[in-house]
């Protein structure tokens, strides 16, 4: 990105003084010839100046198409994090999850044998820069096809990290949430290939004791409870973490982490040991095209709160908030018949009728609001394929925790 501003720098200047001699130069000599020899002086200086503001309006414009704005403008964007108007991987999904790296990654096994690492650091590269954000603008929610890496970012709070007991159950739920998805690509028939990174994030706060806002049940109906502070928490978790870690900010954690991933798209989970309500940030908040954040809480509940037991890795609300991401809606706490018929039933996963992730299912509406049907009177035309899972070793499936209700 260096070079390339210093070029335009370059050419913007170059600009600036051609413009400058040939237009005054042009109205030297028309004026001089027109109202004689008193007025030489002051149309060269005419001249000079009308040339002077073009050049500097040029200089201007190339020196924020440089990524160096003299007014505070948007940068330019980084074009290796930019989606493409079409999946660079069209492969057809599998229903398998793959692991994928980060490019130059330094990080620890915490368990012998287990395929993810801790993250430590990213090993320099000569010319990478810290990443600065920028905002694209088009469709809000990018449809959920190709090739998508999830990252974790593991949140302690209270002083209390995540166990390894704990981060080995939150990626099979992961994986169990991935496989559903590309069941469900399956039946639609739409090229998703979701793959786990293999390297994950973890930090851990001290004191997570923070103002939320609270309303009156009453004054909201059926709809539940307002969120008005969800982007400021997302970006606020974000930024300790990033701190924490090493980086400036949150779009410096980000960006120079998914410039390392080859995906068409990234999505941050951020695991957070507490009670709350999970919450999606897509990526146009972000400032970061093609990388999206999603919070998932340990235990949901409608205010953060300290845990009152151990965390809870639910493949159901990782599927949810993932869906969120891609510009699922919400459709619980509303009436089915609502909706069109056909197009929304109870088995939708944004309906969370059933608590049971192999029962659950992409209905119509949802897969127009992702991007897998064109209208809401498209059916899937693939066949349905079973999820199945193994039971926690060591214990009988009847003994296993049921998830919580969401709120």
């Amino acid at each position: 990105m260096g070079q390339s501003g210093s070029r335009w720098t370059s050419r913007g200047l170059g600009a600036g003084l051609v413009l400058v001699l040939v237009l005054g130069s042009a109205a030297t000599a028309l004026l001089i010839r027109d109202r004689g020899d008193q007025a030489d002086w002051l149309l060269v200086g005419l001249g000079a100046l009308i040339g002077g503001i073009v050049g500097l309006a040029v200089r201007v414009v190339t020196r924020t198409r440089a990524g160096r704005p003299d007014d505070g403008g948007e940068l330019p964007p980084d074009r290796s994090m930019v989606p493409p108007a079409s999946p660079r991987d069209d492969r057809p999904a599998d229903g398998e999850v793959g692991i994928i790296p980060i490019g130059g990654v330094i990080a620890s096994s915490p368990v012998d044998g287990w395929e993810f690492r801790r993250f430590e650091g990213l090993e320099p590269r000569p010319e990478e820069e810290d990443f600065r954000g920028f905002r694209i603008w088009g469709r809000r929610y990018p449809p959920l096809l190709g090739r998508v890496a999830i990252v974790s970012l593991f949140v302690g709070r209270d002083g209390k990290s995540w166990s390894i007991d704990e981060l080995v159950k939150a990626h099979r739920a992961l994986r169990r949430a991935g496989a559903w998805i590309e069941r469900e690509a399956i039946r639609w028939q739409v090229p998703v290939n979701l793959d786990l990174v293999d390297c994950y994030f973890s930090t851990v706060e001290a004191d997570a004791d923070r103002e939320v806002a609270i309303f009156r049940p009453d004054e909201w109906g059926d709809v539940g409870l307002p969120d008005p502070d969800a982007e400021q928490r997302i970006l606020g978790i974000l930024g300790r973490s990033a701190g924490l870690l090493g980086f400036r900010d949150p779009v410096d954690l980000l960006g120079r982490v998914g410039r390392r991933i080859e995906a068409d798209q990234i999505v941050w989970l951020l695991h957070v040991r507490r009670a709350g309500k999970s919450i999606a940030l897509p990526s146009d908040a972000t400032g970061i095209p093609g990388v999206a954040v999603a919070v998932c809480y340990a235990r949901e509940e409608d205010f953060e709160a300290p845990m009152a037991g151990p965390p809870f890795a639910d493949p159901i609300t990782f599927v949810h908030e993932l869906m969120h991401l891609f510009g699922a809606s919400d459709k619980y706490d509303v009436s089915l018949s609502s909706f069109p018929r056909g197009t929304v039933s109870e088995r939708d996963i944004m309906v969370l009728g059933i608590e049971a992730l192999s029962r659950l299912q992409v209905d119509p509406l949802t897969a127009v609001e992702v991007g897998w049907a064109a209208s809401p009177s498209d059916r899937p035309g693939g066949p349905n394929r079973p999820l199945r899972s193994p039971p926690e070793r060591g214990r009988p499936p009847s003994s296993q925790k049921k998830r919580p209700r969401r709120p």
